[in-house]
């Protein structure tokens, strides 16, 4: 090393290699462990009523649009029973994007619109950039953590910029058992719709599990048709 200085003579002065510190030697380590790994299956059977305390659900939701909208968000309320699983934690089932990342594929060969998932123990969240027309289908895992009967919230999908453009499933119950003789049920076939005599005339509401009018005030009859007596 050379240090100049406004005074005289120069000094100078040198280190012989020899005097530096060798490189330290290479970390090497070990360890030793165990586990296990959980490959989980894809849903088979009947949509379920009720299962086991413990049990690892798949909730399925299905969107159809008949056009091409822009951003929307599903949002998938859960019944109190169900905890939802993250994919971002371990454990977690990975989207359809991770997997594709995983198997070395890419997104230009695969024009697939993946939502933005939010995990909530309340309620897992659905965020879309856009949606084509057509038949989308959302699945989340969630464990039965909660012994119990629950009412299952409807799911619901709407357009960002125009939020009154939006649908719903129908409601319905959940329960989660626990004990002797606790079985897994699928849960029974939605009934058809019943439709009602002249659709009501106007002049009341329509029971579409019954087929049956529930008049207004001021009408009676089986359609409501006539006005009834003071």
């Amino acid at each position: 090393a050379e240090f100049t200085s406004p005074q005289s003579p120069i000094v100078t002065t040198t280190t012989p290699w020899s005097a530096l510190a060798s490189p330290p030697a290479p970390l090497e380590f070990s360890a030793e462990g165990q586990g296990h790994t959980i490959d989980f299956e894809e849903p088979v059977g009947e949509p379920l009523a009720k299962v086991p305390l413990g049990s690892i659900v798949i909730v399925t939701v299905q969107i159809t649009t008949p056009d091409s909208l822009d951003a929307t968000t599903v949002r998938v309320l859960m019944p109190g029973g169900l905890e939802p699983v993250d994919p971002n934690t371990a454990g977690g089932s990975a989207g359809i994007c991770d997997s594709l990342l995983r198997d070395g594929d890419s997104f230009s060969s695969f024009p697939i619109n993946c939502p933005d998932q939010e995990t909530l123990p309340s309620a897992v969240t659905f965020r879309y950039d856009f949606l084509d027309a057509g038949t989308h289908v959302l699945s989340l895992r969630a464990v039965a953590a909660t012994p119990g009967a629950f009412g299952l919230p409807p799911a619901s999908a709407f357009v960002n910029s125009q939020p009154e453009l939006m649908g719903l499933s129908a409601a319905g119950t959940f329960e989660v058992c626990d004990g002797e003789g606790c079985e897994a049920a699928a849960r029974e076939a939605p009934q058809s719709p019943k439709g009602c005599p002249q659709d009501c005339n106007g002049s009341g509401l329509c029971d579409l599990d019954e087929g049956t009018c529930l008049c207004f005030e001021g009408f009676e009859g089986e359609a409501c048709g006539s006005l009834a007596e003071a």
